[in-house]
């Protein structure tokens, strides 16, 4: 055996050693990187199962991330276990549409993970059909859609215009007799603090506290511009000088008022007997024809800054249009009295749409 298997190997002068001969040793220790990725796979085929993967992966995440969950509860004082079962700050109404989202998503992802560990251990015969891991798919898809998708959709829809469409829709709002009853409810200062109750919970304070805003602006406003009956000043007549050419200028005195102690002062009933629901002009008849008083400007730049700028934390979800016609005014430095009235009736059908239904459901015994 011994010559036989010395006759059959090759003689070293007549097959020469190269390095690229399959009998190299450098071969030998490098290989083909495709082979030796190949081989190196074939050692984890047994792990490229999803059994693998769920007690390897899934089992070990999902565990860790119940452990930070309940250390995390644990430890923060505003999220513990016990205050949020017993009391919690914000309540169950919701009118954005998160509280649907969020129960959707929770009862549907519970049932697919559920659904994932009952196919992987019982229903082996169709995983070569559905696999187990298509009822996370779902749910991830459904959240997906529900949070991102649908909004963008609504956005992107009603980037049009569509400003005659709305103007129909708040006359159609205006003349029902639910709509007289909010605006009842708005009137009332009794149930004016219920709503404001009724508003936090659904997570629009930002709505309420922009309508107290605006009765601090009618408020200024009539103190500008409503006169007594005492105290009627009539404006200054401007100096004229006539200068070489034919130019005519103003004296410097009358452009400004620099005295404000000169201003008319508060009529007592001209702000308080008009309710929310009543714009600056309706209020204060001379705001529709009197210059804008110079003193109003920083009220009216920070009411913009609140409640109308996108960067603003209690920024309302005004229209396009809204937002930009103030914003360009407030650059260019053309400051109306009733600039914020378009503001102000959608701020109103916004409340009301959202939450006049809650409200009569948790204070129907007030109202009546």
């Amino acid at each position: 055996m011994a010559k036989l298997r010395i006759s059959l190997m090759p003689e070293s002068n007549t097959i020469p050693l190269s390095p690229i001969t399959p009998f190299s040793p450098v071969h030998d220790r490098i290989g083909n990187p495709a082979a030796r990725l190949m081989r190196q796979l074939k050692k984890w085929k047994k792990n490229a199962t999803d059994v693998w993967m769920t007690q390897r992966i899934l089992y070990p995440t999902i565990a860790i991330a119940f452990l930070l969950a309940f250390i995390f509860q644990l430890s923060s004082p505003d999220l513990s276990l016990i205050p949020m079962r017993k009391d919690c700050p914000i309540g169950p109404e919701d009118a954005y549409g998160l509280r649907n989202e969020l129960m959707v998503t929770l009862i549907v992802g519970s049932f697919s993970f559920i659904m994932f560990f009952v196919w992987e251990s019982s229903a082996s015969h169709f995983r070569i059909y559905i696999g187990s891991f298509m009822f996370p798919w779902v749910t991830l898809i459904l959240s997906h859609t529900l949070s991102i998708t649908i909004p963008v959709w609504k956005s992107y829809n009603g980037s049009f215009d569509l400003s005659w469409f709305a103007a129909f829709h708040d006359k159609r709002i205006s003349r029902s007799k639910k709509y007289e009853q909010f605006e009842n409810v708005l009137a009332d200062p009794d149930l004016f603090k219920l709503y404001k109750a009724c508003a936090v919970a659904c997570f629009c304070t930002e709505l309420i506290l922009f309508l107290e805003e605006y009765q601090f602006l009618k408020m200024l406003v009539a103190k500008c511009c409503t006169p007594s009956k005492k105290c009627l000043i009539p404006p200054p007549t401007p100096k004229l000088h006539v200068l070489d050419g034919s130019h005519i200028t103003f004296s410097e005195e009358t452009l400004f008022i620099k005295d404000i102690s000169i201003l008319p002062p508060l009529s007592p009933t001209s702000y308080i007997s008009t309710p929310c629901t009543k714009s600056i002009v309706e209020t204060v008849s001379a705001a529709s024809w009197i210059p804008f008083p110079y003193e109003l400007r920083s009220d009216y730049r920070i009411f913009y800054d609140t409640y109308l700028n996108l960067d603003s934390d209690l920024a309302i979800n005004f229209s396009g249009s809204i937002v930009n016609t103030a914003k360009n005014m407030i650059a260019n430095d053309q400051f109306d009295l009733s600039m914020y009235e378009n503001a102000r009736k959608e701020t109103l059908t916004l409340l009301y749409v959202n939450t006049f239904e809650k409200f009569l459901r948790m204070f129907e015994s007030e109202i009546r």
